[in-house]
């Protein structure tokens, strides 16, 4: 989905209002050199309980955070990574916490929060007794698995015999063997005191994706493509096929407590076979369509996961995300024992506690804890945002999700105000009004939708597109809202009674569509420019005529148009330069060279002196408008840097990021030098 970390100028009013009120010490914690504030904890990847469920730990965009599972409340952010962590493990005693994040392993003391030692390889895995840790690739293109000394650090063994890339690592119970998984459609059995390997099974005929040791280390299953394999683990011998189903593809498999029943998730559906036989016991779930998405659209969102299915500690119940819900089955009868729902996105996470009696999982921006006996909602841990526009006066932030609907929240009390849900599909873009009363949505079911902040009443359909709106602008007087559609055109609606005033037709483009370009008003009202391929056109307003066609210098796609606070620059971006234009003329007046990659963001200061620009997880404040000199380099975001915006008074400079968070920046009196995380 297209980033909507739509931040508006007066996003100063949210961070003093949350400085005084609702703020929590946690927006203050591990903050990048320069700035002063983080709203948002980042994106999801993975929560774990400690081995004693006194600890959850979610691995975030940002780094690892820890929650005391008695208040749910953080007590701790771990930052070590230069990019988002991926996995997190806990020790058997859960004394140490490893994560996992670009092609570094960080290995932390829990009660300290001290780094003890930086590993390599992007998979984690502890063994049973807690003595090593297996990592796995130094890059994602690496096939080595490594074993290291937890104490010391020291790499003990080099485990090299696939031939691409390892998925999955599993210690056996005893923590005498390893099994790693692999791209190249085999399984490798190590000896882990010796490091030497035992076995190699093959048998698939796709990427392996998981593996899984029986609870007495005689079995082992490994899924892949469409096969689900059970083998001798002592004869390194194949034992059965697992038939009886047409699933195409299987992220994960696991034993029941007993080891007499193994579990698959694939295409959507949960099978339970039983292990001596090699026959399917029973299927939980199957379906062609999950609450109005269908199968090709959910598997677009999280899909197949591997951690999607698991388990509870007494292997009695199998929890499974699907698409927005979650379900809890009774694994002896395959009977729905309760159905979670009311989830802001699609599950991707699903885990238990130590003890069974709470379900954690994560969907959307938030982690929710379940009752498992009830079905109950005990707690919802808020703040992992992505996805979001702010309203003018920073109190509220609306979000649209992937079934069309648009949630409304108020940051202050962190309450859900309104759920607009008339879309019937994908939201791309949201817009508040100048003055806050309105909210503006657009998406794939190529209709716009005006609803009332205040009431959450629905006020308009927007009618008339015939492809899907990617944009959305109101003009300063909030009477007028432009919409850019893939279907080739600009429409100008009356935003008082939902009428078309005009449609403005643009030059047919490539096939590389017009799903990012943009489209932005003048100060004054009177212009609407829009991005396009090789071009930025400039149009009045007023009669719909295109006044100026800007040729882009470098050929390439313009998808970021700002004017500059007076309304005599237009600023656009050109992958790796940024060009500014005379408005008046429609002459370049001068390029901005010095980017190394795409400029996703752009923002005048409100005085016009000072442009802002984001390069992938950079801030730069690359130029004094009139002189064109590098002022400060701004780095701490993990995710590319989509919005930026000054306050009123130019003394902060706020960045959203796809990485989940908003950084609050000081940006006067200007530095000489770039700031380094």
């Amino acid at each position: 989905m297209k980033k909507l970390m739509g931040l508006t100028v007066t996003l100063l009013l949210t961070v003093t209002l949350a400085l005084t009120t609702a703020a929590q010490d946690y927006t203050r914690w591990e903050l990048p050199p320069g700035a002063t504030l983080r709203l948002g904890k980042g994106n999801i990847y993975e929560i774990v309980y400690s081995p004693d469920g006194m600890l959850l730990a979610v691995a975030s965009s940002i780094g690892v955070w820890l929650y005391d599972t008695t208040t749910y409340q953080e007590i701790s952010l771990l930052i070590g990574h230069t990019d988002p962590v991926w996995r997190i493990h806990f020790s058997p005693d859960g004394q140490l916490l490893a994560s996992s994040g670009g092609s570094t392993v960080c290995l932390w003391d829990v009660n300290t929060g001290e780094l003890r030692h930086t590993l390599a390889g992007p998979g984690v895995r502890f063994s049973p007794d807690g003595q090593l840790l297996a990592t796995w690739g130094d890059s994602w293109d690496d096939s080595t698995v490594y074993l290291w000394d937890v104490g010391t650090g020291h790499r003990l063994h080099i485990l090299a015999g696939h031939t691409k890339p390892v998925q999955s690592v599993r210690f056996s119970a005893d923590g005498q063997l390893l099994a790693s998984g692999s791209r190249d459609s085999t399984v490798c059995l190590w000896d882990v005191s010796t490091g030497h390997l035992r076995n190699t099974l093959t048998g698939h005929t796709e990427a392996v994706q998981s593996v899984r040791f029986s609870p007495d280390g005689e079995l082992l299953a490994s899924s892949g493509g469409s096969t689900v394999c059970l083998w001798d683990v002592n004869a390194g011998q194949l034992g059965h096929t697992l038939a009886g189903h047409p699933a195409d593809y299987f992220g994960s498999a696991d034993f029941s407590l007993d080891g007499q029943t193994l579990a698959g998730w694939g295409d959507w559906t949960v099978y339970l076979w039983d292990v001596n036989t090699g026959q399917l016991r029973n299927t939980l779930y199957r379906a062609e369509s999950l609450d109005g998405v269908s199968q090709e659209e959910a598997e677009d969102g999280p899909g197949d996961d591997v951690r999607n299915v698991r388990f509870s500690p007494d292997r009695q119940v199998l929890a499974g995300g699907i698409y927005e819900t979650v379900r809890l089955w009774d694994v002896n009868t395959g009977k729905t024992i309760h159905t979670l729902s009311g989830h802001d996105g699609p599950i991707t996470l699903v885990r238990f506690s130590p003890d069974g009696q709470l379900l954690a999982n994560g969907g959307g921006g938030s982690i929710r804890l379940w009752d498992v006996k009830t079905g109950q909602l005990r707690h919802t841990l808020a703040g992992h945002l992505y996805d979001v526009a702010f309203s003018p006066d920073g109190q509220l932030l609306a979000r649209g999700i992937g079934d069309g609907t648009v949630l409304l929240w108020d940051i202050n009390t962190g309450q859900l105000r309104h759920t607009f849900a008339e879309h019937t599909s994908t939201v791309y873009d949201v817009a508040f009004s100048p003055d806050g009363q309105l909210l503006a949505t657009g998406g794939w079911d190529n209709t716009i939708r005006l609803w009332d902040v205040n009431t959450g009443q629905f006020r308009h359909t927007l009618t008339g597109h015939t492809s899907t709106v990617y944009s959305l602008a109101f003009r300063s007087d909030g009477q007028l809202l432009a919409s850019r559609s893939s279907d080739d055109t600009i429409r100008l609606w009356d935003v008082g009674t939902g009428h078309l005033r005009n449609t403005l037709t643009l030059p047919t483009l490539t096939s590389y569509g017009q799903r990012n370009c943009n489209v932005r008003f003048s100060p004054d009202g009177q212009l609407l420019a829009s991005g396009g391929y090789q071009e930025i056109h400039l149009w009045d307003v007023g009669t719909g005529q295109l006044r100026h066609t800007l040729a882009e210098p470098m050929g390439h796609y313009v998808n970021l148009v700002r004017f500059s606070p007076d309304g005599q620059l237009l600023t656009s971006d050109g992958w790796q330069e940024i060009h500014l234009w005379d408005v008046g003329t429609g002459q370049l007046r001068r390029t901005l060279a010095g980017h190394t990659s795409t400029v996703y963001s752009l923002a005048f200061s409100p005085d016009g002196q000072l442009l802002a620009t984001g390069q992938d997880s950079t801030v730069y404040l690359w130029w004094d408008v009139g002189t064109g000199q590098l002022r400060r380099t701004l780095a701490g975001h993990t995710g590319t840097v989509d919005s930026l915006a000054f306050s009123p008074d130019g003394q902060l400079l706020a960045s959203g990021s796809g990485d989940g968070t908003v950084l609050l920046w000081s940006v006067s009196p200007p530095a000489t030098g770039g700031i380094k995380k």
